[in-house]
């Protein structure tokens, strides 16, 4: 192995002794065919989930929690309170840290574009 795969690896927690890796991905679809306003999806499903995602992220920091909907985020952001901000803040460069995909320099950042 190269020394950057080897430096990923040990980043990411991956024992250098194991030849496979299996990676599981959490993922939600806030919006089945959009048959409500995007609200309603958010006051139903959308900040729950994100408060649970936020939560379990902070129990165990090695998790990655993917956001395909910088919609939704953004609302979250605007909505939620500081204490959340600050944890989407710590993992966001936590995630970053690792190597963990590409993600935006900060969420406020994001929210704010």
């Amino acid at each position: 192995m190269t020394s950057s795969v080897e430096s990923i690896r040990q980043r990411l927690g991956i024992p250098a002794s194991a030849q496979r890796v299996l990676v599981f991905t959490e993922s939600s679809h806030w919006d089945p065919n959009w048959m409500l306003t995007s609200e309603v999806y958010f006051d139903r499903f959308v900040r729950r989930n994100l408060d649970q995602a936020v939560a379990a992220l902070q129990r165990e920091p090695r998790r990655v929690y993917g956001v395909e909907c910088i919609f939704f985020l953004r609302m979250y952001w605007e909505r939620c309170a500081d204490n959340q901000r600050e944890a989407v803040r710590t993992r966001r460069r936590a995630a970053h840290r690792r190597g963990a995909g590409a993600c935006p320099r900060d969420a406020e950042a994001a929210a704010a574009e």
